[in-house]
């Protein structure tokens, strides 16, 4: 190739241009991630969701390694591994455990009244008197 009598460079090839830095340290850290085998999608929206959460953690990871991460992402993770985080998890979980009982003890006391009738029906039967109460 010839050089450039005036400053004494190579000229440019032409086509792309050069990738900064930046650009280099993201594409090293995405390509892990494509060659990586992919699995085959799961069968369920939760399964699905999973597999996307995950695959977005494996990105910030790799982010992070490369030093090209965003604060926005740096602060998101830095929220979820707080110990707030894990107390309002739990406090949720806990919620849901309350409600749950509630919905079981409102069905078992439907559950109880209908035993109370069929009992008391019983009961008049075997008294001898009417389960009708209207009489002619």
């Amino acid at each position: 190739m010839e050089r450039n009598a005036d400053t004494n460079q190579e000229p440019r090839k032409r086509g792309r241009p050069r990738k900064t830095e930046g650009e280099r340290a993201k594409d090293q850290a995405v390509q892990p991630l494509l060659n990586r085998k992919r699995g085959r999608p799961a069968k369920t929206l939760e399964g699905r969701e999973n597999q996307l959460i995950a695959l977005a953690y494996d990105v910030a990871e790799e982010q992070l390694l490369a030093r090209t991460a965003s604060s926005q992402i740096i602060t998101e993770l830095m929220r979820r591994g707080s110990t707030k985080e894990e107390l309002e998890k739990e406090k949720l979980r806990e919620e849901n455990e309350l409600l749950k009982a509630k919905v079981e003890s409102l069905k078992n006391a439907e559950t109880t009244a209908e035993l109370y009738e069929k009992a008391l029906e019983a009961m008049r039967s075997y008294s001898g008197t009417s389960v009708n109460v209207y009489e002619d």
